[in-house]
């Protein structure tokens, strides 16, 4: 039985010495020079985003940027708390880190202490900073149970 299939065709010498001829068709591909800035469209992580932007994100959800460290206003532990909070449940991989989880889990949290997007964001903010004192207490007693 005659087999018709062709595995290689011979070439030439003719068709090989065409091809050394034949001017190469490499395309280069010319490498650009990006600038990476802190501006880029790469989102930053919440855990890393005070070392990186100089305020956390909470600071920055909250629209209370220019004030969140002032002393007279004692917002600074209860913004840090609830970032720290949040960044905690990131790390038990329990939440994925990200501005709109961010933004879902603190309206969870709000929502549970029934506080609405009317009031002052500064009574949310220690509102849900006092919640999540009482919230990581109920985790440690939660395992200290399962030991």
């Amino acid at each position: 039985m005659e087999n018709d299939v062709v595995f290689r065709k011979a070439e030439t010498e003719t068709e090989v010495e065409n091809k050394e001829q034949e001017p190469s068709e490499v395309k280069s591909h010319e490498v650009k020079n990006h600038d990476i800035t802190p501006h880029s469209d790469v989102e930053t992580p919440i855990a890393l985003y005070e070392q990186l932007k100089g305020k956390p994100y909470t600071a920055e959800y909250y629209d209370v940027e220019d004030i969140w460290d002032d002393p007279d206003l004692g917002m600074k532990d209860d913004i840090k708390a609830i970032e720290k909070y949040y960044v905690s449940k990131v790390q038990k991989n329990e939440i994925a880190d990200g501005k709109d989880n961010f933004k879902k889990f603190v309206k969870s949290l709000e929502k549970a202490i029934g506080l609405s997007d009317m009031s002052p964001n500064t009574v949310r903010i220690s509102k849900l900073a006092k919640y999540i004192k009482f919230m990581r207490e109920a985790d440690k007693i939660d395992e200290r149970s399962r030991r």
